[in-house]
């Protein structure tokens, strides 16, 4: 009985501690992948080849762009938010 029971703590601790490995991976990789991907600085990601370029008025101009691409992002969402109100109101009301 006491071998079963050895064998059982050192299945869990094993288990455990893989559970706990992809834990801080998948931690680490989430970091990186926000700061990669952050719209904040301008010289990192996706957009750095058009913010390098740009200059005087270009400059002005893509941050005009960024605010309305902020402005329609949350436009967006708040659409969304109102639709998926608007159906859970509408199912509430048909079950009752």
């Amino acid at each position: 009985m006491h071998e079963l029971f050895a064998e059982t703590i050192e299945i869990m601790l094993a288990g455990m501690g893989g559970v706990f490995l992809f834990l801080i991976l998948l931690t680490i990789a989430v970091t990186l992948l926000t700061q990669f991907f952050s719209e904040g600085d301008a010289s990192q990601g996706p957009n750095s080849k058009q913010a390098s370029t740009a200059a005087g008025s270009e400059a002005a101009s893509a941050g005009d762009q960024e605010s309305t691409t902020r402005a329609t992002k949350l436009a967006a969402v708040t659409v969304a938010v109102q639709k998926y109100r608007q159906a859970r109101e509408s199912s509430a009301d048909q079950q009752e």
